[in-house]
C-alpha cells in the first residue's frame, strides 16, 4: 500500500509526494517547483519545508503570508 499527499501553498496544488517504501518522492504540479521532481523526502513535511523554501511567498513579511501556508492533509489516495 502506498499514500499521496497534496502540497499546496495558498490552496493551489503545486506538487504531490508519493510514498515509496519509508520514502516519499516529490512530483511538481507547478513547473516552478520542477527542480524538486523526483527528490526523495523522509515524509511529507520534509517535502513542504523545501517547497516553502523554494516558494516567492518566503519572501513576504509573516502578516502578509497568514493564510498562505503550505498544507499537507490526510492522504488523497490509498492503493493496495
Amino acid at each position: 500500500m502506498f499514500f499521496v499527499h497534496l502540497i499546496e501553498i495558498d490552496a493551489t496544488v503545486v506538487g504531490i509526494v508519493a510514498q515509496e517504501g519509508k520514502a516519499y518522492r516529490f512530483y511538481a504540479v507547478k513547473s516552478f517547483f520542477r527542480q524538486l521532481e523526483d527528490r526523495v523526502f523522509d515524509n511529507p513535511e520534509s517535502a513542504r519545508i523545501a517547497v516553502l523554501a523554494l516558494s516567492p511567498l518566503r519572501h513576504k513579511p509573516r502578516r502578509e503570508l497568514q493564510g498562505c501556508e503550505t498544507i499537507i492533509g490526510q492522504p488523497l489516495l490509498s492503493v493496495m
